[in-house]
């Protein structure tokens, strides 16, 4: 019981150091996020084959990380994190488990007394210079033909790694744009989670989510925040969040491994990660009705979607679907939308491979496209079709403690390039340091790649765990 009652102390403990709320004035902005995912995860005992013995606590694992970025074209860092993460899980009896990850961050760069010449925004400061992050924090229960979850946790149903198809119920912390690992940025939300087991190697996972978290993005004055411009005369009022409750997410996902192939099904009722910006006070131009002030608010949107994976040799093969049903968009045709906000059906395709070779050699090939069904000219900065490629390779060195990664980002319609750059070296089996830079290959600057050419950058970080 004194494993039990360290992780339910743990739990608490957590619920008050949970994903510290950002006020609401510290909300608007845009997707940025480009990460390179890393395999420095928890090995701990899965959850649905416990170890015969009870009440056992796994070791704890602590990560020591920090992070430093220097932006080139502003000629000063703009990031020095320095953050600590906890991770453990516990037995609980036959058939129980606890688990918790959590991390206490602070970053200097928002503390006045370390960068004293630097003008943020108090609320920013106080926002962003020490933040509590809750990943994990649940209670689970596992039996041969099914297993209950309950409790802080991160649900991951997408396959592709540049596209969000029908990965909706993880939003992401994109608020250090390139400096988070895709994995790391998820979070964690209070949720139910039931699994069933009707037939070999299948399973139906039902999801239920009062806890409406959404993706998060740097704010005005916040080193990676993008401005938003707004049409003259228009005011911008503060983010509309959704409340815990306000909304319950629901979600069904079937998936079956057979051989090679890993083919899953999923629907899903939820809350849009992106914000759509309402018209919140109506005007007149000329005649012509018109908006004076914008509201950044959370719409509902359906989606069914479906993902394979299928390995053959070497390769890995993947791909991905998803139509997303009355999902909300800004747009400026006031005349026929009062509230600002268009109504359209969403198509999201993607695929590619991963390539394993030798065990040192890693590419990874994906396309992914989307395309807005009854796309209207209106939509605001909405094209009616895009499509993303990704190339990703590395080969690991001198016995597998050098590795070098090149990441390639394409957007073929704009001709534009985001390239990452990353060399990573295990020091030790506990110390591990890397450094990377990315630019941006763009000739306009109001394009998506465009819009980050000010915020490229090189870092370096180093990772201890013990």
């Amino acid at each position: 019981m004194r494993a039990l009652g360290v992780l339910l102390s743990l739990l608490v403990g957590g619920a008050a150091l949970g994903a510290a709320p950002v006020p609401d004035e510290l909300d608007a902005g845009f997707d940025t996020g480009f990460g390179v995912e890393e395999d420095l995860l928890l090995n701990l005992a899965p959850a649905e084959a416990p170890a015969p013995q009870t009440d056992a606590l796994a070791p704890l694992r602590w990560t020591l990380q920090h992070d430093l970025a220097y932006r080139t074209s502003a000629d000063r860092l703009v990031n020095n994190r320095v953050s600590l993460r906890l991770e453990t899980e516990a037995l609980w009896g036959e058939h129980g488990l606890v688990r918790f990850d959590g991390k206490l961050a602070w970053n200097a760069i928002y503390d006045e007394a370390v960068y004293p010449d630097r003008e943020y925004p108090q609320s920013l400061r106080d926002a962003y210079r020490t933040q509590r992050l809750w990943r994990d924090g649940y209670v689970q229960g596992s039996w041969p033909a099914f297993s209950v979850k309950l409790g802080q946790q991160v649900v991951v149903w997408g396959k592709a790694d540049a596209a969000v198809v029908t990965d909706v119920l993880s939003p992401r912390d994109q608020t250090l744009g390139f400096n988070t690992p895709i994995d790391e940025t998820r979070i964690g939300q209070r949720m139910l989670v039931l699994e069933a087991y009707p037939g070999a190697n299948q399973t139906v996972t039902l999801v239920f989510n009062p806890d409406l978290q959404v993706n998060q993005t740097a704010p005005a004055g916040h080193e990676f925040a993008f401005p938003f411009v707004l049409p003259e005369g228009v005011s911008l009022l503060p983010e509309k969040r959704p409340e815990l409750g306000s909304f319950g997410e629901t979600g069904v996902r079937w998936s079956r491994t057979s051989g090679a192939l890993d083919l899953s099904f999923m629907g899903a009722q939820l809350l849009d990660n992106d914000p759509v910006y309402a018209c919140a006070q109506s005007g007149s131009w000329l005649g012509e009705p018109t908006c004076l002030a914008l509201q950044p608010e959370y719409r509902p949107v359906t989606l069914a979607g479906a993902g394979f994976n299928w390995s053959n040799g070497a390769f890995l093969w993947k791909g991905e679907g998803a139509l997303w049903k009355n999902r909300a968009w800004t747009t400026t045709d006031y005349e026929h939308h009062p509230d600002g906000v268009a109504l359209h059906d969403r198509v999201v395709l993607a695929g590619g491979w991963d390539y394993s070779g030798a065990g040192t050699t890693q590419v990874t090939v994906e396309v992914s496209g989307e395309r807005v069904l009854g796309w209207e000219p209106s939509l605001l900065e909405v094209p009616e079709e895009q499509v993303l490629a990704l190339l990703r390779a590395s080969q690991a060195l001198r016995q597998e403690t050098l590795l070098p990664e090149l990441s390639l980002a394409y957007r073929p319609a704009e001709g534009e390039w985001l390239v990452q750059a990353r060399l990573t070296y295990d020091w030790s089996d506990t110390l591990q340091v890397s450094c990377s830079g990315t630019s941006v290959l763009a000739r306009q600057e109001d394009t998506a790649f465009g819009r980050l050419k000010a915020y490229q950058q090189v870092a370096a970080q180093w990772v201890a765990v013990f």
